[in-house]
């Protein structure tokens, strides 16, 4: 699966990559896995996510757990803070409250990207908990407390896994969510992916017994939509067809000429 999904972005090529549950070398080191089918068996020092984006990437992955992580191509630009082609980890995510599962994180890093700048924000907020994952919310769009947000660039994009449906579900992470991102005449955010594209949403989440649109693409500064790949029609899914509960979402957004 790895080897399928790895060829598929390289095939894409993208400028931008955020990718979530990544496999950290770290939590292979205590395993003596004999399978030679499984990832862990791989005995190569290069990371994961530097096997599935190549070499051609800088990638900035939080240092949490270091599952959720940012990558620009090196051709499009760069990542502030981190050197040209490098790996590294940041401490720019959310404040995990008591009793919150700290295996997920919101995380965020300011880009230039054909020389604009700008910030990207990677949310994974919690899936089993309302009141978790609404506090993570909250931090992408509000001072945390010292007066420093996820976001801190005039301009932002915010991608992922935000395990809820803002067109299916009604609890208080949607509620939140529904402040800050909506039509792009009401809202500060609007949306490039669900009903941007087609409406109803297509899911983005699926399994036999439950389907959800919980992958999103939203920002206040770019233009143009993106397709749900496997769903969209014309389109294929990232890992080849299995492995993936995820559908990858992928699009061509334009930046808005600077007034």
């Amino acid at each position: 699966m790895e080897a399928r999904i790895a060829a598929s972005i390289q095939s894409l090529s993208p400028d931008v990559v955020a990718l979530q549950e990544t496999l950290p070398p770290s939590d292979c080191t205590s395993l003596m896995e004999q399978d030679t089918g499984n990832v862990c068996s791989n005995s190569s020092d290069i990371s994961q996510i530097r096997r599935l984006l190549g070499d051609a990437y800088t990638i900035v992955c939080e240092s949490r757990n270091s599952y959720e992580c940012i990558a620009v191509h090196q051709d499009a630009g760069g990542i502030r803070g981190c050197g040209q082609g490098e790996l590294c980890l940041t401490d720019r995510i959310d404040e995990q409250p008591e009793g919150c599962r700290p295996n997920v994180a919101i995380m965020g890093a300011t880009l230039e990207i054909k020389g604009r700048i700008f910030d990207l924000i990677n949310a994974h907020p919690e899936s089993r908990s309302a009141e978790c994952r609404n506090a993570s919310i909250i931090q992408i769009f509000t001072d945390v407390g010292d007066g420093i947000g996820l976001v801190r660039e005039e301009h932002a994009l915010i991608v992922g896994d935000l395990n809820m449906d803002p067109w299916r579900d009604d609890e208080l992470s949607v509620q939140t969510w529904n402040t800050f991102v909506g039509a792009s005449e009401t809202h500060p955010y609007y949306y490039h992916s669900g009903m941007a594209e087609h409406d109803p949403p297509y899911f983005t989440l699926k399994y036999p017994t439950f389907s959800r649109t919980y992958d999103h693409v939203v920002s206040n500064f770019l233009e143009g939509t993106t397709l749900v790949l496997g769903e969209s029609p014309g389109t294929y899914r990232l890992d080849g067809g299995s492995g993936m509960d995820h559908r990858a979402v992928y699009g061509i957004l334009k930046l808005e000429p600077e007034s």
